[in-house]
């Protein structure tokens, strides 16, 4: 940090795949909440379905519910929401789906990127 050169380093790990096996559960709703969280939107949530182990999916809460667990989610108590929690994260997002068959989402946060940079 003193040379002032630093990096993400979220995708030299391992739960990168973690992130993207889980994303493509695809479970009904959950391609929305996630390009919603990358809009920079809160997702609401119903955590008390989750089973407590990384197996046992009954929807997308429980997905989004893991995802806090591993920190790719921030959870939201009085609202009962998640979000991305900041932009290393996010990137971790974007990289996962971009290997993936959701090309319109990649497309629609690519082109939210650029209208942003226009602003």
């Amino acid at each position: 940090m003193l040379s002032g050169v630093f990096d993400n380093y979220w995708n030299q790990t391992e739960t990168y795949e973690v992130l993207k096996s889980y994303i493509k559960l695809n479970y009904e709703g959950l391609k929305d909440a996630v390009v919603r969280m990358l809009a920079g939107d809160k997702v609401q949530i119903n955590t008390g379905t989750f089973s407590n182990d990384m197996t046992s999916f009954q929807g997308k809460d429980d997905v989004l519910t893991l995802l806090i667990h591993l920190r790719y989610l921030s959870y939201h108590w009085p609202d009962k929401t998640v979000t991305i929690p900041n932009k290393e994260v996010s990137q971790e997002y974007i990289n996962a789906i971009s290997t993936m068959d959701w090309s319109e989402v990649t497309a629609s946060v690519e082109a939210s990127r650029l209208r942003k940079r226009n602003i």
